[in-house]
């Protein structure tokens, strides 16, 4: 009797985006069928993260091939539905993540299997290009707030994020990892999660032709919202690294972090002047954008967050 296949879950959490969605799942369609075998089994699963239910009318709307489920988590976070999709995937040896504003590059899904394949990683990410609505002003473009690094495929990393990412769920069960609820609203489940990983023994490894593509809306292309992404990012790179170590080491790391994210601070806000004065809108923006970053080191140290996915 031959083994049953190996189940691989590709899950999208949604929250009032039907449109972008109903684009989307035709793509992951395509993408499963092209890795479905005897050996893997794929399904498509979306977690709406909507009390009212706005992703339904479009996904019941659609005719794909491979099984689709949908399902309602109305506690309101990323983590709470981050976590829903660990649950739904159940049994499942394998979950890739990506985000409703994205879209796949051709081959996607492959690449990142090929990878996990070759490595036995516990997580295997890739990068996000962006593309904005509309050309980037100076400022935005110093900023380089949409712009991500690229690494050499095989590369092991040290972070992860959900919107592109394959996990071998045999190992996350084994290391008991979930998304972790005190970064429900703020966001940086994903930074938490990747660095539980790593911390129980998980390899992170980089998959450069696993491409995804991400729509910048024009809320998006201002400099409040920049600004703001930086500090939360400021804010969550020191909360993933002070929330869980010994109360005393935690103290000294915040105090740590405190002090380095002033210096920052203090250098980020001269050179945004000296750059003001000379009339450079790039530079401006970038040393803006960095002062912000730490100014967030500063507020994490001292526990303060945005909570960016209130719903009021």
């Amino acid at each position: 009797m031959s083994a049953p296949p190996r189940r691989l879950v590709v899950a999208v959490a949604t929250y009032r985006r039907p449109q972008l969605l109903a684009g989307l799942l035709p793509l992951l369609d395509e993408q499963a069928r092209a890795v479905s075998s005897e050996g893997l089994s794929t399904e498509i699963l979306v977690v709406d993260n909507d009390p009212e239910g706005s992703a339904g009318p479009e996904v019941t709307a659609l005719t794909l091939e491979t099984p689709l489920t949908l399902v309602s988590e109305p506690r309101p976070g990323l983590t709470a539905a981050r976590n829903r999709i660990l649950d739904e995937a159940g049994n499942a040896g394998l979950l890739a993540f990506i985000d409703d504003d994205e879209q796949p590059s051709s081959g996607w899904l492959t690449r990142l299997l090929e990878v996990m394949t070759a490595t036995e990683a516990t997580a295997v990410t890739g990068p996000v290009e962006s593309s904005p609505v509309e050309p980037l002003d100076m400022w935005l473009k110093g900023t380089e707030v949409f712009a991500r690094a690229r690494h050499s495929t095989g590369t092991t990393r040290r972070a992860l994020a959900t919107n592109n990412l394959l996990l071998d769920l045999h190992q996350v069960r084994d290391m008991s990892l979930r998304f972790d609820p005190r970064f429900g609203l703020t966001g940086g489940e994903d930074s938490m999660f990747g660095q539980s990983l790593l911390r129980r023994g998980g390899t992170i490894v980089w998959c450069d032709e696993a491409v995804v593509r991400e729509r910048v809306p024009e809320d998006r292309l201002t400099r409040a919202w920049a600004l703001n992404r930086a500090t939360r990012s400021g804010e969550t790179w020191v909360r993933v690294r002070t929330v869980d170590p010994p109360r005393l080491r935690a103290a000294g790391l915040r105090l740590r972090y405190a002090a380095t994210g002033a210096v920052r601070w203090t250098l980020g806000t001269a050179l945004a002047l000296i750059s003001r004065a000379r009339g450079d809108a790039e530079g401006l923006g970038r040393h803006q954008f960095s002062a912000a970053g730490a100014l967030g080191m500063i507020r994490g140290a001292l526990g303060r967050t945005i909570v960016e996915y209130s719903r009021g």
